[in-house]
């Protein structure tokens, strides 16, 4: 349980990592 609950907050932080590159790189969205 505790490896997945980690999996799931490890998808997210990178999911967030993506959006944040993704807005960077294309700030007028």
């Amino acid at each position: 349980a505790v490896k997945a609950r980690e999996r799931v907050y490890g998808s997210t932080v990178a999911t967030s990592i993506q959006s944040n590159r993704h807005d960077e790189e294309n700030p007028h969205i």
